[in-house]
């Protein structure tokens, strides 16, 4: 806790040594604050800085994640362009599934209706072996894929044996899980995915 408090910024945000505050920094800090039932005692800062970056042009999906959800945390008013619900109205194809999962999460803080066009878009990178990636099926791609259903409508997701036998062969004797099975060694990404998805 000591070690994430000392991570703030006095422009509101995280940072991760001395350098600028990042919302992606800042968003695992609050994150973790939040495990531990802690806030931040720079809130205040943190809101403003996020709402002042709102002001500005959306370029990257992954960093508007972030600023929405930081805003979510705090139960405070996000406002977006129309052009940009436009735009994530208008999507159906992700470049990857985690692309997927951000679109996913934004929309449903949003409350927007466009979840049929979420689903055509990640059912179309499921493969052959009924687990999702591009090119081939990893641990990573499958969990974004879970959690997105899981927002959209739990009942869509089938933990059927194809995807508990692949969770099963890519976790390694030491107990880590690895991206897909039969190499190594494991990492903590796909280890916080595989853990994730055997909750469902």
């Amino acid at each position: 806790m000591k070690f994430v408090h000392t991570r703030k910024h006095h422009e509101g945000g995280f940072a991760l040594y001395k350098g600028i505050p990042d919302t992606k920094k800042t968003y695992y800090g609050l994150k973790t604050l939040e495990m531990f039932n802690d806030e931040p005692n720079n809130k205040e800062q943190i809101i403003k800085w996020i709402q002042k970056l709102q002001k500005y042009r959306m370029y990257g999906i992954q960093g508007v994640f972030y600023r929405i959800n930081i805003l979510n945390m705090f139960n405070e008013e996000i406002i977006v362009l129309e052009s940009y619900i436009a735009r994530l109205n208008a999507q159906n194809e992700f470049a990857n599934l985690e692309v997927a999962y951000y679109h996913t999460v934004i929309s449903n803080i949003l409350n927007l209706n466009n979840f049929s066009k979420v689903i055509n878009g990640i059912t179309s990178h499921q493969n052959e072996d009924e687990e999702f990636g591009i090119g081939r099926s990893d641990i990573v791609s499958t969990y974004y894929t879970v959690e997105s259903l899981n927002l959209i409508d739990s009942s869509l997701i089938k933990m059927n044996y194809n995807i508990t036998e692949f969770i099963c062969e890519c976790l390694t004797q030491e107990g880590g899980f690895t991206f897909i099975p039969d190499i190594y060694p494991p990492d903590l990404k796909p280890t916080y995915s595989g853990i994730r998805i055997r909750k469902y």
